[in-house]
């Protein structure tokens, strides 16, 4: 993965960001870049959001009717989560193919740093391939939509773990396949961020 920053004056927009998020499964499918533009979202409420977390769910009830174009297609939802101050936010979503590698750039207000990514899993329930990349590699959660109606967060400390395990095993000859599910979730790192249970979506 690779993340640069800088800034610029464009009327409101006065920072830029450059991300370069891959996907394993789909980079070891799809060689192919997507350039991507996200802008923090107009549907956020005005003064933000408590939590990440809190943000996340947002954006996936927000862009509700963005998911459901998705089911049964071979895409899916990407998006982020934004921190200014002491508040979250939620930036605009984009459609990219479920076998992808996006290169994006990211608008967004001055003081604002990236807090999350949330993408959805139309067609599967559970985090799979080598969704720990992301989370792993900038310490950030990661969160996910999924077919059944929930929401999860994938902590960066569970997913870096997750990450050693892999690590260990192609170390040791073996090897998890692409498409499989992560089995124990919750000892990795994995919650549902479902207020009250789920499904919540």
């Amino acid at each position: 993965s690779k993340w640069s920053g800088g800034s610029f004056s464009n009327g409101a927009v006065t920072a830029a960001f450059q991300y370069l998020f891959n996907q394993g499964i789909h980079r070891a499918l799809d060689r192919r870049t997507t350039n991507v533009t996200l802008r923090e979202s107009n549907l956020n409420n005005s003064t933000g959001y408590a939590s990440a977390d809190q943000a996340a769910l947002a954006q996936f009830e927000a862009y509700e009717s963005t998911y459901e174009k998705t089911v049964g297609t071979n895409n899916e939802v990407l998006g982020m989560i934004l921190k200014r101050g002491d508040a979250f936010y939620f930036t605009d979503v984009a459609l990219v193919s479920t076998k992808f590698t996006a290169n994006i750039s990211l608008y967004t207000k001055e003081g604002t740093t990236l807090a999350g990514f949330t993408h959805t899993h139309p067609d599967s329930t559970s985090f799979n391939g080598v969704d720990y990349e992301t989370p792993a590699a900038k310490n950030l959660p990661s969160y996910m939509r999924n077919s059944a109606g929930n929401a999860y967060r994938w902590s960066g400390e569970g997913a870096a773990r997750y990450e050693k395990h892999v690590q260990g095993l192609q170390s040791s000859g073996s090897s998890r396949p692409l498409s499989q599910e992560i089995s124990n979730p919750s000892s990795w790192g994995i919650q549902s961020i479902c207020p009250g249970g789920s499904p919540c979506l």
